[in-house]
Parts: structure tokens; sequence; C-alpha cells
């Protein structure tokens, strides 16, 4: 008889160590502290949006045309640095909208900011609908507020 042998279970595998768990937390402790001796405050306070990812797809050539200022709050489900550029996708509870973000519109010291981020922390973006050179749907962010930093993992469909 065929010896029988046993896959692994794909979420005990995905399932990490009490260890790597201490590690993840503690590399986004020591962010939230170096957020902190910047002055900005990584938990708590209250975002006024104006439009949520859903308005901004249907409102999209009218924001766009009149260059109309949007403020949108969300998680951040992936984020992409590019040296002095940075491009996040952030979810709401209507669906995700690219953010693309440059270090001469916001300053040097707010970008700083942007490399404590981490995939989950809620952020409030302030900025301008476009479109970029593939079509992607974007906010131009003229400014990038820290609303609450993820000290755990984020799940997968981030909205939990």
């Amino acid at each position: 008889m065929a010896e029988v042998k046993n896959k692994p279970n794909t979420e005990e595998a995905a399932v990490l160590t009490e260890n790597e768990i201490n590690e993840q937390m503690q590399v986004r402790i020591d962010k939230m502290h170096k957020i902190e001796e910047h002055g900005w405050k990584p938990f708590g306070y209250r975002f006024l949006y104006t439009h949520r990812a859903a308005d901004i797809a249907a409102q999209f050539d009218e924001l766009s045309e009149k260059e109309t200022e949007v403020k949108m709050a969300g998680r951040i489900m992936a984020i992409r640095g590019h040296g002095k550029t940075c491009f996040m996708d952030m979810q709401d509870k209507t669906g995700r909208i690219q953010v693309y973000v440059r270090k001469d519109v916001i300053g040097e010291e707010n970008y700083a900011l942007i490399k404590l981020m981490d995939i989950g922390d809620t952020v409030g973006i302030t900025g301008t609908a476009f479109r970029t050179h593939m079509g992607e749907l974007s906010i131009k962010a003229n400014s990038v507020e820290m609303l609450s930093k993820s000290l755990v993992r984020c799940r997968k469909n981030g909205m939990d």
C-alpha cells in the first residue's frame, strides 16, 4: 500500500509563531515611538472627511475637472515607495483608492511620517482626484495625517 503524506494545512502554515508576532509588534511599537518623537499623535483624534472612495469614483469627472479638494480617511492596504514619491492603496467601507504622495508637495518632515506607516494604519488624506498615466483613479495628496497606528498585523480582507 502506498504511503499517504499529509499536506500541511495552509491556515496552519500561515500562522506566525509567537516570537514572530512579538518581533512584528515590537517593530510597529518602535515606529509608534518615532512618530511621537516627531510630535505627531499615533492615536485618536477626529478627521472630518468630505468623500468616501465610492463617492470619488462616482463623481470623478466633476471632482477632477474642478480640482475639488477631497478629504478621505481609510486604512492603508498597500504602500510602495519610489524615492521622493509614494503610492498607497487606501480602503474605506465603500472601496479602495490609490493615493499618490510627493515629498516636495507634503514637505520633508511630513514625508518622514510616510516612512513610519505600515499596512493597517488608518490615515486621513487631503488632495485632488486625478488619473495616473496608467489610468488608475487616484488622489494626489496635499497632506497626510496619521489617525491610528496599527500595532498588530492587518487581516487579509482589511475591514473586518
